[in-house]
């Protein structure tokens, strides 16, 4: 997808209520990524939202063009996640 790798990563867990869990798999089934695409396109949102509401606050955090390269990064996953769908269907019909 759009986002390259961190160089180091730190594993984190967390507990989760059984049906924030559930609602979580649902999604990584519908959208057909998994858990750990949902819960970074969580955070990128809040931090998207975050940014948003510091510059409405007058506390510019972030330049508006750090808030338009998240966003675009968000639609460019998206994109790629939608091309990817398409392929699978493609695929599908083909086999059918």
């Amino acid at each position: 997808m759009g986002a390259s790798v961190a160089n180091s990563t730190r594993t984190v867990t967390i507990t989760l209520p059984e049906d924030v869990t559930q609602m979580i798999e649902q999604m990584c089934t519908e959208e057909n990524v998994d858990m750990l695409e949902i819960l970074q396109r969580a955070f990128r949102s809040l931090q998207i939202d975050r940014m948003h509401r510091s510059l409405e606050a007058g506390r510019p955090q972030a330049s508006r063009d750090e808030i338009d390269q998240l966003e675009q990064r968000q639609m460019d996953e998206v994109n790629a996640v939608i091309k990817q769908l398409r392929r699978q269907d493609e695929q599908e019909r083909r086999t059918a």
